[in-house]
């Protein structure tokens, strides 16, 4: 099953989200708590939206994190995947359905499409195989 919390259901769910969020990302012990506090400012504030998905028991076994973007060149509204991370090992058969439950969130929410940074190898080629093409590449220098 698949549900998008309202922002009165994020504290039930925020250690989950924050335990999965923080491993997704690949966030630095130093930069949790900072990294915290922004990630459970935006859900609470309806910036970022979190889908879950449950199985037979209730039990959460993937968090997704998405939110909503507006480009004001083209005025065309997207949507933003965030975050990705599954507590169990999902089929290929599975993610193709919320994958595509995804695509349907987005066309019903007028997007004209999902775009996707990431530094995390696995969501990199999650990506790649759902039919994702690079659009840029960013570069880092340490100062």
């Amino acid at each position: 099953m698949v549900i998008k919390l309202l922002a009165t259901q994020i504290p039930k769910y925020w250690e989950v989200i924050k335990f999965a969020s923080v491993k997704a990302d690949l966030i630095a012990d130093k930069d949790i708590q900072s990294y915290s506090i922004q990630l459970l400012f935006d859900l609470l504030n309806e910036k970022i939206t979190c889908v879950l998905v449950l199985n037979d028991k209730r039990e959460v076994i993937r968090i997704l994190l998405m939110a909503f973007v507006f480009d004001k060149i083209t005025k065309e509204r997207k949507l933003s995947f965030k975050l990705g991370y599954s507590f169990v090992h999902a089929t290929p058969d599975q993610w193709l359905e919320e994958t595509t439950q995804v695509y349907t969130f987005a066309k019903k929410e007028n997007c004209s499409s999902i775009i996707m940074a990431t530094g995390n190898p696995v969501l990199k080629n999650l990506a790649k195989q759902y039919g994702f093409t690079e659009a840029s590449i960013n570069y880092v220098i340490k100062l």
